[in-house]
């Protein structure tokens, strides 16, 4: 995946994403991950987004962490660095798509 025409913002949440899923023993970066990550940015614009719609960001982001926490975990010699999840793979083409549409 190349990630060049992302903010650096979204950049940041990526790799955070990985981090998040290398520290919870997890072999994948799934959805749950980046969204965790995002809502963890202090400058981020998912936090105020969310808030306008009425989702409390707090609350959303303990849920996540208590169901990663129910994800399954790797460990010995063979686990490296996680890789990108088929669903979060799907997103980001989905993201670079509208983007595309709109010119961005």
């Amino acid at each position: 995946m190349r990630f060049e025409k992302f903010t650096m913002k979204s950049r940041e949440a990526v790799m955070d994403a990985g981090k998040l899923a290398t520290s919870l023993s997890h072999q994948q970066v799934e959805c749950a991950h980046l969204l965790l990550t995002l809502l963890q940015q202090e400058e981020g614009v998912v936090r105020p987004l969310l808030q306008k719609i009425g989702v409390v960001p707090e609350q959303l982001a303990k849920t996540l962490d208590g169901e990663l926490r129910k994800f399954p975990k790797v460990s010995g010699s063979g686990f490296g660095d996680p890789y990108m999840s088929r669903d979060i793979k799907a997103l980001f083409e989905r993201a670079m798509r509208e983007a595309e549409e709109m010119k961005d």
